[in-house]
C-alpha cells in the first residue's frame, strides 16, 4: 500500500523515479487503492504509537529544538486524547451492546478536546521533519538493543569468564 500513496512513499523516503513496479495479485488493486484512501486504527495501535513516541521523546528531549519539542508534545497530546475518547467510547459501546458508530470529524475533535489543534500544521511537521523515518530508525535501534541484551543474558558463562580474566590479569 505504501507504494500507491505518495505521502507514504515520501515519509518513508521511497522514490519510484525511473522505477518499474510490477504488481502481483492485480485483481486486488482496486480494493488496495480504496484502502489507501481510508484509515483504520485500533485502540491498541494508538497505545503502541503513544508509547513509542514517548520513548523517542524521552530519549532525545534534550536535543530537540524548541519548535520540534512542541510539535512532538502536540502529537502525544493528540494521540492521548484519542486514546481517552476511544476508551470512553468502548465503555459506552459495551454497555449498550452495540458494535460501533460513525462520527463526523468535527464530533471526534470536539469530543476528544483537540478541536483547537491545527492538524494541518501538525501534518506539515510530520512530513517536513522526517519524524516517521526517525521513529522507524529509533525503533529498529531499540529492537536491536533488546535482542542483544536478551542474547547477552542467555550467555552468562562468556561474560563471567571475561570478568574473571579481567580480575586476574595485571593492570
Amino acid at each position: 500500500q505504501a507504494l500507491l500513496n505518495k505521502d507514504s512513499r515520501e515519509s518513508l523516503g521511497l522514490s519510484l523515479k525511473n522505477t518499474v513496479v510490477i504488481i502481483d495479485e492485480a485483481h486486488n488493486l482496486i480494493e488496495t487503492i480504496n484502502d489507501v484512501h481510508s484509515v483504520s486504527i485500533s485502540l491498541r495501535q494508538f497505545r503502541q504509537a503513544h508509547g513509542q513516541i514517548s520513548n523517542y521523546y524521552n530519549r532525545y528531549k534534550e536535543k530537540f529544538r524548541f519548535s520540534n519539542e512542541k510539535m512532538i508534545k502536540r502529537m502525544l497530546l493528540v494521540i492521548a486524547s484519542l486514546i481517552n475518547y476511544l476508551q470512553k467510547k468502548d465503555e459506552r459501546v459495551m454497555s449498550k451492546g452495540s458494535f460501533g458508530s460513525i462520527v463526523t470529524l468535527n464530533h471526534l475533535l470536539v469530543q476528544s478536546n483537540i478541536q483547537d489543534i491545527n492538524m494541518f500544521h501538525l501534518c506539515d511537521f510530520i512530513k517536513s521533519s522526517g519524524i516517521v523515518k526517525k521513529l522507524n530508525g529509533f525503533l529498529d535501534y531499540i529492537q536491536t538493543e533488546q535482542k542483544e541484551n536478551a542474547s547477552n543474558s542467555t550467555e552468562p558463562s562468556k561474560h563471567t569468564e571475561k570478568g574473571q580474566k579481567a580480575q586476574n590479569s595485571p593492570l
